[in-house]
This record gives C-alpha cells, structure tokens and sequence, in this order.
C-alpha cells in the first residue's frame, strides 16, 4: 500500500506487541484480485494511487476478516470494530495527504458504497455494518482508534507506563490520552450519541478502565508549558536584542550621537506631562462623579450651602452694626459755617 501506515505512539505499542491486528489489516500481499470490487474508484488508479490500493487491501481484508483476525480473542464484534477502524483511519491519512479528495471526489461516499456492495454479496455470519456518520469528521475516527486501543490494552498499559513513570517516558501519551477520555466519556454518559458508537462499547469500557493515573505527568505538562513559555520570550529577546543592535549601529555612524539622546529626553518629557495632564483629568471627573451621584456629594453640598448662610449672616450683622455706630456721630455741614473777617487798618 503506498498511504505510509503511520500510527501515533507506535513505539509504545510496539513494545507491547499491540499493533498485530493493525499489521495484519495492513498487508497487501494477494490485492490485485480483489481489483473488481474497486470499479467506482478505479478512474482514481493514477491520480490517487493510494485510493486504490486501499480499496482493494478492504475488499482482501473485508471479505477475509476472520482469517486475518484469527486470534481467539477477537469475536464478531471486535473484528467488524477493527475493520470500521482501521478503514477510516486510513482514509484520514489519505485525505490529509489530497485535501481535494474528500470535496471532489467524495471518496467517503465511494468507500461507504464498496462497504454497501460487498456486506451484500458476503455470506450471513461475515457481515459487518459500518458505523460512519457524516457528522463525525475522520479527525475523530482517529480518536475512536485510539480510545479503542487504549481500553483493549488496558491493563498492559498501565503497568507498562506505572513501571516506569518517573522516568515520564509516556507522559505525552498519558496527557494525550485522558483528554480524548475525558471528550468521549461526556458524549457515552447522554442516552444517545453518534459519536459513542454502540459497536465500540465505549459504555461498558468506561466503566471498568479508569483514566491513567496523572499525578507523575503533570510535573512533566507543567515543565512542557514552562519550556514553552520559554522559548517564546528568548524569541522576544532575540528580536529586541535585534532591535536594540539595529538602533546602536545607527548612532554610531550618526555624525551627531547626541541628537537621539536629546530626542528621548524630549520624548520623556513630552511623556511625563502628558501622564500629569491624564492623572489630573482623572482626579477631576472622580471628583465629580463623588459629588454629583453619591451620599458624600450630598452632604458636602449641604455643609457648604450652610456655611456659605452662616458667612452671609456674619456679614449682615457686622454691616448693620457700622451703620448703627455711623450714626451716633453728628454730620459736619461746612456749608452752614459761619466765617468773620477782621480787617486791620493802618
């Protein structure tokens, strides 16, 4: 098959030996025979390649199913599951290599129809229905694989990951995996929901496998976020150190190297008395506001409405007593002034 079967967190799996059913679905020896069973994509043989490989390897995987899934421990449930599940994985690898594929051609729809043509021609006991939806995108049937994997391996898992949690070896994978737990338990804990497949039996899993313990790996999410966070102020170092190296080489070739100092003085000052105008402007209107619409206001109002009276009244009384003590004294008429002249002769 030319699509490279890629599967996240393969090492871990490896290790467990986890990926059998996956590398047997895989295999693409003996496809070409199967070629008529891929009439409807055949038109894609040279442009997608992968297409058509991957119709044929289904139809070989489809219509051989209990043989290639021959282990005792697989039943015919799991079997039809891993065929749901590897099949749009698969697709989902695909797609994302030709985003034109799922909007031109609809190869969803084609393969759905392949599904449809040979549950029909296939003896009782080999059918298997698929469980797409157009409203789970092949995004999330990735996450199905995974969460599906996760509850089949359970407890290898976790005695593979709690062996060796100090070394946080399979942190990322733990982080990973309980939000994918998290998302799909909401959606298995409604009465109903495409998106919590009965074919999985997500429901009874739920309730046996807990989330893997995070107590060791949220050191190591913390220490991921941190590094981040990091990296992305020594980005903004480097490009003010940029900026800054930029801004000395100009003054050293500037004939003048005291022009810019005067021009960041002014700017500073420029800057201060703008604060100063902005911080008084502010005092001013909470002034304002504190007078007019609150109790405070009120009764500053009020003490000054009656010192203001007592003033006036002070100043009545004082003016009222300069006239009573103006008045004691009699008026000087000059004009009624007698004047006698004496004159002298010699």
């Amino acid at each position: 098959m030319d699509t490279p079967n890629t599967y996240k967190w393969e090492e871990l799996f490896y290790q467990l030996n986890l990926n059998e059913a996956y590398r047997n679905l895989d295999n693409t020896e003996n496809v070409d025979i199967y070629s008529n069973d891929c009439e409807n994509v055949v038109h894609l043989k040279d442009s997608y390649p992968a297409v058509y490989s991957l119709c044929k390897t289904f139809a070989r995987n489809f219509k051989k199913l209990s043989d290639i899934l021959h282990s005792s421990s697989y039943d015919r449930n799991d079997r039809c599951a891993y065929l749901n599940i590897w099949l749009f994985n698969q697709l989902n690898q695909i797609v994302n290599s030709y985003k034109e594929l799922k909007t031109e051609e609809n190869v969803i729809s084609k393969f759905i129809t392949i599904w449809y043509n040979i549950n029909r021609t296939i003896g009782g006991h080999k059918k298997c229905a698929h469980e797409y939806d157009s409203t789970i995108s092949l995004d999330e049937w990735t996450e199905f694989k995974e969460l599906y994997d996760y509850f089949k391996y359970y407890n290898n898992l976790k005695g593979l990951i709690t062996s060796e949690v100090t070394s946080k070896k399979y942190c990322p994978y733990v982080i990973h995996i309980n939000k994918i737990y998290a998302k799909y338990k909401s959606e298995c804990d409604k009465n109903y929901s495409v998106k919590c497949p009965t074919i999985f039996k997500y429901k009874e899993s739920f309730k046996k496998c807990e989330p893997l313990e995070k107590l060791e790996c949220n050191g190591f999410q913390e220490a991921t976020s941190s590094h981040q966070a990091g990296h992305s102020l020594a980005q903004q170092g480097k490009l003010t150190h940029s900026v800054h190296g930029s801004s000395l080489i100009t003054r050293e070739g500037d004939e003048n190297p005291g022009h810019t100092d005067v021009s960041e003085s002014k700017f500073s000052d420029i800057h201060i008395f703008i604060i100063f105008l902005f911080s008084s402007f502010t005092i001013i209107i909470i002034s304002l506001f504190l007078y007019k619409m609150t109790p405070l206001g009120s009764r500053l109002h009020r003490k000054l409405l009656k010192k203001n009276k007592i003033k006036r009244m002070i100043d009545e009384e004082n003016i009222h007593e300069i006239l009573q003590n103006s008045s004691e004294y009699p008026r000087i008429n000059l004009d009624d002034t007698s004047y006698n002249l004496t004159y002298h002769s010699h």
